[in-house]
């Protein structure tokens, strides 16, 4: 994701994240979104590019909650890259499931 300031002003860019949730896929028979809830396995790496000066985050989607990605001057860009990915030992009871997790960048 790359965000830059378009306006005349500086201000710090901050990233919010909502609440993970998981969802059987729409069909599916057997998601056990109860017992296996994938919010909690799912993977996240979140890192950004200078000028930000976000320390980064790695653990479960579940658990992200965002943070100040760092200033962003008139004109200046920074680019954050999302990585997700579920372990290879993962249990089968993952299985058709699919998450939502709404994310707001501000600039102020």
């Amino acid at each position: 994701v790359k965000m830059k300031n378009d306006g005349t002003g500086s201000g710090t860019l901050t990233l919010a994240a909502g609440a993970c949730a998981n969802h059987a896929y729409p069909g599916s028979t057997g998601a056990n979104t109860t017992g296996y809830n994938l919010c909690n396995e799912m993977q996240l790496s979140v890192t950004c590019d200078g000028p930000a000066t976000f320390a980064g985050y790695t653990g479960t989607v579940g658990a992200f909650t965002g943070g100040t990605i760092g200033p962003l001057a008139a004109t200046a860009s920074t680019s954050c890259t999302f990585t997700v990915s579920l372990p290879s030992n993962a249990p089968s009871g993952f299985a058709s499931q699919y998450l939502t997790q709404a994310l707001t960048w501000t600039l102020a």
